[in-house]
């Protein structure tokens, strides 16, 4: 019995040591791509040291408040998800509508963040390093996109 208290005690230990390992190297290669994308923005954009620090800060507010609203969004989906599995029979009709009034409120606020936030870029950057910021994003997403896919297929 103390043999296997021992051994449940190690497994648990082992177990938390390497998932915080993994979650460690997780970290470092997102580290590592956030790096990599900021440099070839900067060069993308053609910033200087004054603009570069004041695009990054803006930046760095930008994700924050879309990080929070796609975190609403996850739990709100939780909640619909929960509620059409709930056993109830009679959904009430209008508990579902106000659901849906939700998810759209914030999917509406997700975009009106983002173009705020292309629009606050104006008072750094010029109208044509905005448009190119914006093709950067998109064509920088894409090309991790077929990186990880690759990634996936070779193992």
């Amino acid at each position: 019995m103390k043999f296997f208290v021992v051994l449940s005690i190690f497994v648990f230990v082992f177990a938390s040591v390497e998932a915080q390992t993994r979650k460690d190297r997780d970290r470092s290669g997102y580290k590592r791509i956030e790096e990599l994308e900021r440099i070839k923005l900067i060069e993308a954009l053609s910033m200087d040291e004054e603009t570069t620090l004041r695009f990054f800060a803006r930046r760095n507010e930008h994700r924050e408040e879309m990080h929070k609203l796609y975190q609403q969004s996850d739990e709100l989906l939780e909640t619909i998800d929960a509620v059409l599995k709930s056993d109830s029979k009679s959904k009430d009709e209008a508990e579902l509508k106000k659901l849906l009034d939700l998810y759209l409120s914030n999917e509406k606020r997700k975009q009106e963040e983002k173009r705020s936030f292309l629009l606050s870029l104006h008072e750094i950057l010029a109208t044509d390093q905005v448009l190119r910021f914006v093709i950067f994003e998109k064509k920088f997403r894409e090309e991790m996109r077929r990186i990880l896919w690759k990634e996936r297929r070779k193992h």
